[in-house]
C-alpha cells in the first residue's frame, strides 16, 4: 500500500471547509457588530459644525437681543442634542417664543 492510500483526503477537507466556515461566521459577526456601533455612533452624534452662533444669529435674525443668558444656553446646548428640551425651557423663560425657541435650540444641537 502507498502511503497515499492509507490517509484520508476527505476528512482533510472537510475538516478545513467547517474551519473556514466557521471563521468566515465570525468575521461577518465581527463586521455586523462594528457596522451597527458605527451607525449607532453616527446616528446618535451631532455634526462638528453645530454652534452657539447657529442659535445666536438665528435669535438675532428674529430681532431678539443677545444677552449673556442667551449666549450661555446656546453655548451649552451646542452639540448637545439631549439638551434641546432644557434649552427650549430657559429661552422661553427669557421671553423667547416657543416656536423661535425651538429653532434656536435645534440649530445649536444640530447646525443648520
Amino acid at each position: 500500500m502507498s502511503r497515499e492510500d492509507t490517509h484520508d483526503h476527505s476528512v482533510i477537507f472537510k475538516t478545513t471547509r467547517e474551519t473556514m466556515r466557521k471563521l468566515g461566521k465570525k468575521i461577518a459577526g465581527a463586521a455586523a457588530t462594528t457596522a451597527a456601533v458605527a451607525g449607532f455612533a453616527i446616528a446618535f452624534s451631532a455634526p462638528a459644525q453645530a454652534t452657539a452662533w447657529d442659535c445666536q444669529s438665528y435669535l438675532q435674525g428674529r430681532g431678539y437681543i443677545i444677552g449673556p443668558k442667551v449666549v450661555n444656553v446656546c453655548a451649552t446646548t451646542t452639540n448637545a442634542p439631549l439638551s434641546q428640551a432644557a434649552c427650549w425651557v430657559l429661552l422661553v423663560n427669557e421671553g423667547v417664543s416657543d416656536v423661535d425657541a425651538g429653532q434656536a435650540c435645534d440649530r445649536a444641537a444640530w447646525g443648520r
